[in-house]
């Protein structure tokens, strides 16, 4: 029989992959690194979970299939995304904190602090858990494990190496995203009486300004503490030897095929719940709600609803009327311009100028 989780958990994780696909395409338009490279990892650990119970509903080992090829991208993207989630909240703290900095506070950031800014967030986002990857062959001691309903899962080999190689740096990162998002904390205490006027000067919004605070304490208050057990938990199971004859013998090409009994992994749960999160913090704002109007205008539905044609500016409260080039023959560039040309600010990124002049990851408002 089909277990019931088997139904339920594509019915969440389908609209937790949907709903964080427009604020991660708003993000990168406005080059915000860190805040759309975290909607991509999420979206990365999500759209398997909707599509794995439906491969894999039942515990009927021998008739499973393998996975070869799908499972060996999920492992991967699933070892990546150890680190990466932890490293863009990190930045995105850090980015937040140096707007609370009084004593750097630059209108207008040069040229090679932008790019040196961009080139953090490359690294620390991308760069890293694409090292990490390439560094678990190491101690990848088979291709994966296939659970029912939870579907592919990487496999390590219990020893110290795993712990060095891998394991530890997500509560490394998780640490520093900490340290930043306390230092946001005391910032925001001690300059309270200055908040509007640091966020003017970065040509930024409240709204956009807490929806960011909110994900770092989240973060800070779950993310952290659940990193800290998993390693505790693994260190504990760390009980061999490292042998590179042992893990990459005969067997690395097998598969460890392990029935569910009708129940769904833990981190499966807290993939869809972060989902969730992610798009009320990032996708529900004014800048959000204007972006999706605008791709509704580019698919001609301004014809039939007119009201897609008001875009309201993220630092005013009056809505305006934009010009949209109506019809598929224009092209997206000449949309953008006439809608750009006329909400200003609204296509900033969320904050310019950081640590002697930067530009901070932003959110929709």
């Amino acid at each position: 029989p089909i277990y019931p989780v088997a139904v339920i958990v594509p019915i969440l994780a389908f609209p937790a992959t949907i709903l964080c696909i427009p604020p991660m395409i708003w993000h990168f338009t406005q080059r915000n690194i860190a805040a759309g490279s975290l909607m991509l990892w999420m979206i990365f650990l999500n759209f398997p979970n909707a599509i794995n119970p439906l491969i894999w509903p039942r515990d009927n080992l021998n008739d499973w299939w393998d996975g070869q090829g799908f499972c060996d991208i999920q492992a991967r993207l699933q070892v990546g995304a150890v680190i990466a989630l932890q490293s863009c909240t990190g930045v995105v703290a850090r980015r937040l904190a140096n707007v609370m900095d009084t004593g750097n506070i630059t209108v207008a950031p040069s040229r090679n602090h932008r790019i040196r800014e961009r080139c953090i967030e490359v690294v620390f986002c991308w760069v890293l858990p694409v090292l990490l990857m390439i560094i678990y062959y190491i101690v990848q001691p088979m291709r994966y494990y296939l659970y029912g309903i939870s579907g592919c899962v990487a496999a390590y080999d219990p020893s110290w190496p795993s712990i060095v190689l891998v394991y530890m740096w997500a509560p490394i990162a998780a640490f520093a995203a900490s340290y930043y998002t306390g230092l946001l904390v005391y910032r925001l205490y001690r300059y309270r009486r200055e908040f509007h006027r640091l966020l003017a000067a970065r040509n930024t919004t409240k709204s956009r300004f807490i929806r960011l605070f909110i994900m770092s304490i989240i973060f800070l208050v779950v993310v952290v503490p659940y990193d800290i057990f998993i390693l505790y938990q693994l260190v504990s199971l760390t009980s061999v030897d490292y042998q590179w004859s042992r893990v990459h013998g005969d067997n690395w090409n097998s598969v460890a095929k392990v029935p569910s009994h009708g129940t769904l992994r833990f981190d499966r749960w807290a993939e869809m719940a972060f989902g969730y999160i992610l798009f009320f913090l990032f996708g529900t704002g004014t800048d959000a709600n204007n972006s999706y109007k605008r791709m509704l205008v580019s698919i001609g539905l301004g014809n039939f609803f007119p009201s897609l044609y008001n875009i309201k500016d993220s630092t005013s409260n009056t809505p305006s009327r934009v010009s949209f080039i109506k019809g598929w023959p224009a092209s997206w560039s000449t949309k953008a311009k006439g809608v750009f040309s006329k909400t200003g600010t609204v296509d900033g990124t969320l904050m310019s100028g950081t640590h002697n002049s930067s530009s901070v990851a932003g959110t929709p408002k």
